[in-house]
């Protein structure tokens, strides 16, 4: 911990263990004037605030934003421009909403072209009026000099004519008993009202003309959006003293971005369609240049569908390759049975030749020749006949199957060639089967092509028709509950809380600051000399002291109240005296650190007791300064103590006597001298003293403040018994360490300190177990300086206990 931060914490330890919570209290009580003063100001303002403040209301109006519209969806699937990012939209219509492009749009809709307002009973007051549809201004009214721009037109309504008043470039215009329904025309501006509903009542009014660019700016200022990126949300506020002007703004101006967003969604699909029937043109175009190239290829070559044509050669081609197949086969069993030369052709063989006549007889001839040799040898004349006979047929069937070989290579040779000629044509075929696929295939692209945008172009208009924005209006315009301004429950709030602050505030300043003494510990803590004794405050004497003002003896409480409390403490202090100081005493003097403590007070009464006794007492007034003792005696005082030290007259001639007060004289300080401190120091000083003394039982002598001269110290050396005087709630605290001072400097005494006026004020109710609620109020008003006289005025008055005060501190006495 740093030494500063240790300093601070002993201050804090040192408040806490010192702070009295009766002295708190009572300081509170004493400040209950300013308390109900800040409570009656604390209420005051806001009450003022809200009653005399223009109040501002607040309009608001929510938007959700779609995250992904129906229209790019569309778009995204022939592969156009894709919309930027959701974040990216909602910034940029946030900017959009309070561009000038948009309020360019809704400021014919808004009605601010000119502002009407009526004035109130106080001046600053005024009450927009809105909308001015009943009030009949001429559409034809307008500013001519644009420096009234803004400007405001009073209009004092007299019945059925008013007077116009405004003031441009510094000078003032006034025109009077202007009739409505006529056109007023001046070199500033073209001005016409009409009163035919009456609603121009007998008053004053403003009228102002707004140009368009204020106008925005002043939108500018009022609206205020706030978003929500993660939800798509836009919260719009328009603040405006008129609750009815801010949500018509706030509805035309919300209207007019929610068409501008749906007529921005419609421009895209319009674009998606122009472009969607340009590409149809181009693709038509080509898409008959292919047919046409597909129908001149077909009439050329008299083919309708190549494809069909192939498929034909070549079932032409398989058909005759079978043919073909089979006589190639037939073409080599002939030629086999032709080389055989042999008779003995099988059945089997002559199966497989073509039928014909000759064929079958030899077939049946061979085979009955086969069934005889079943049962016959082979030289058997009927086997050897058949055997003639089918050697006879065989030459016929050989001689046949010559021919039919001819034949049969002739129709092959046939086959051959036109299989050869198909082929050819195939070839041909399929040379234009490729270049007419070419262009059916790139025909039939460009048909489904042309189909699929006219597909996307009837959805894009059944879209566009359809179209939205790509915002729902989540609330529509709507008047916050509390105002914007004034907050009367935060006023009054503050207000509350303003009031505690400053209470608490001013009992802690005055807790603090303040510095008097109040209780007996404290002084016992501080001094250390004894305590002679402690003189109460009595509310009888003060009354008696007030009601016989005029009275010198008033001062002689211990007289004039010999049973009190007062007197009590004062033959108190006489008997202390006679056990505190052993060797025998006959003079005394009081002094105090400054006016007003009751020094004089108690040393007349102290002497009272004295003199009670029967002794011979003398009161001597030293103060040559301010002297008190003539004044409060009503003695003379053209002549005393100043006189006999300034002389080597004989003092006895100059000692007064007061009628009622036995055995007691007085010694006035005589006309205030040059030097004070001078003549109290001389050696004629210590003569007159001596001299008294000798024949006087008792010499009490009145000082001057300690704390405001040096003479003082001098002057309580010089006496047996000094006395330091203490008043209880007036003498501050510092002034306490005056008495170890003192006592430090005297050679054979002990300062004594009495404690006068011990009850009153805060000492009364921090030290009520001592007894001393009650008291009386006494002492007087000290100063030294360039102030003339008691009567002095504007500096300081007359308080009711003689004591002489600022007439300002009367009221903000921080001495309670």
């Amino acid at each position: 911990m740093t030494p500063s931060e240790q300093i601070e914490k002993d201050r804090f330890n040192s408040f806490i263990d010192e702070f009295n919570a009766k002295l708190f209290i009572y300081i509170t009580r004493k400040s209950l004037f300013f308390i109900t003063l800040i409570i009656f100001i604390s209420i005051l303002i806001p009450i003022l605030i809200v009653r005399y403040t223009t109040p501002i209301y607040k309009v608001n109006s929510v938007l959700i934003y779609k995250k992904k519209s129906e229209a790019t969806d569309l778009l995204s699937n022939i592969d156009l421009k894709q919309e930027s990012k959701d974040a990216t939209k909602l910034n940029r219509d946030i900017q959009l909403i309070k561009s000038d492009f948009l309020l360019d749009k809704c400021i014919d809709s808004f009605g601010l072209n000119y502002s009407l307002y009526r004035v109130g009973f106080l001046p600053f007051k005024r009450f927009e009026i809105y909308p001015l549809d009943d009030f009949e201004i001429d559409r034809n009214s307008k500013i001519v000099n644009s420096a009234l721009y803004n400007n405001p037109i009073e209009i004092e309504v007299n019945g059925k004519t008013y007077d116009l008043k405004y003031k441009i470039n510094s000078k003032n215009v006034v025109k009077r008993n202007i009739r409505f329904g006529t056109l007023f025309k001046t070199k500033d501006l073209e001005l016409k009202l009409d009163n035919k509903a009456n609603k121009f009542e007998v008053g004053t009014y403003e009228l102002i003309f707004n140009n368009s660019e204020n106008i925005k700016k002043w939108l500018q200022d009022n609206i205020e959006i706030a978003k929500d990126e993660n939800q798509g949300i836009i919260d719009l506020t328009v603040k405006t003293n008129h609750s009815g002007k801010a949500t018509h703004i706030l509805n035309t101006l919300v209207s007019q971005f929610l068409i501008f967003d749906r007529e921005e969604n419609q421009e895209k699909l319009q674009k998606s369609i122009s472009f969607i029937d340009i590409q149809l043109d181009t693709f038509k175009l080509n898409f008959w240049q292919s047919e046409n190239k597909l129908n001149n290829l077909k009439q050329q070559n008299n083919i309708y569908s190549p494809s069909d044509e192939l498929s034909a050669y070549l079932s032409q081609i398989q058909a005759l390759e079978i043919q073909r197949q089979e006589i190639e086969y037939q073409l080599d069993e002939l030629r086999n049975l032709k080389e055989n030369t042999s008779q003995n052709i099988s059945i089997v063989q002559l199966s497989k030749i073509e039928k014909g006549s000759n064929i079958s007889n030899l077939s049946q001839k061979v085979l009955q020749r086969n069934m005889l040799l079943l049962d016959y040898k082979s030289d058997h004349p009927s086997i050897k006949a058949l055997n003639n006979q089918i050697e006879h047929t065989t030459r016929e069937v050989k001689q046949f199957l010559y021919q039919n070989i001819k034949d049969n290579e002739l129709k092959l040779q046939r086959f051959r060639m036109q299989v050869g000629q198909i082929k050819s044509k195939v070839n041909d075929v399929s040379d234009l089967s490729s270049q007419y696929a070419q262009f059916e295939k790139e025909s039939s692209l460009k048909e489904k092509f042309i189909f699929d945008l006219l597909d996307k172009r009837n959805q894009f208009m059944v879209m566009k028709s359809g179209i939205l924005s790509d915002y729902v209006m989540l609330q529509p315009p709507k008047i916050a509950p509390d105002l914007v301004a004034p907050k009367s429950k935060l006023l009054y709030l503050l207000g509350f809380i303003s009031f505690i602050s400053l209470s608490l505030g001013l009992v802690f300043m005055r807790y603090t600051l303040f510095d008097k003494v109040i209780s007996l510990d404290a002084i016992k803590k501080r001094i250390n000399s004894p305590i002679l004794g402690v003189i109460p405050f009595e509310s009888e004497a003060e009354d008696h002291s007030i009601k016989n003002k005029k009275s010198p003896l008033t001062k002689i409480v211990v007289n004039n109240h010999a049973k009190s409390r007062i007197a009590e403490a004062f033959k108190k202090i006489r008997a202390s005296l006679k056990y505190a100081h052993a060797s025998n005493f006959k003079t005394f003097a009081t002094t105090s650190t400054i006016s007003g403590e009751g020094k004089t007070f108690v040393l007349t009464n102290l002497a009272s007791v004295y003199a009670q006794l029967g002794k011979r007492v003398v009161i001597v007034d030293l103060d040559l300064r301010k002297p008190r003792i003539a004044k409060s005696f009503k003695l003379k005082n053209h002549i005393g103590m100043s006189t006999i030290l300034c002389s080597h007259e004989d003092y006895k001639q100059y000692v007064q006597k007061v009628d009622g007060l036995e055995n007691i004289d007085f010694i006035t300080s005589g006309p205030i001298p040059p030097n004070p401190s001078e003549l109290i120091l001389s050696h004629r000083f210590d003569e007159i003293l001596n001299q008294i003394k000798e024949d006087y039982d008792y010499v009490f002598i009145d000082t001057p403040p300690v704390g405001l001269v040096n003479e003082s110290i001098e002057i309580i050396n010089k006496v047996d018994i000094p006395i330091y005087i203490i008043r209880a709630n007036y003498s501050k605290i510092d002034f306490i360490s005056n008495i170890k001072i003192i006592n430090d400097q005297l050679k054979n005494n002990t300062l004594y300190t009495i404690v006068n006026h011990f009850g009153s004020g805060a000492s009364s109710y921090v030290n009520s177990s001592y007894g001393y609620g009650y008291g009386y109020s006494y002492g007087y008003g000290y100063g030294y300086g360039s102030r003339k006289d008691d009567t002095t005025e504007g500096y300081y008055i007359e308080s009711k206990n003689n004591q002489k005060v600022y007439f300002w501190k009367k009221w903000f006495d921080w001495t309670l």
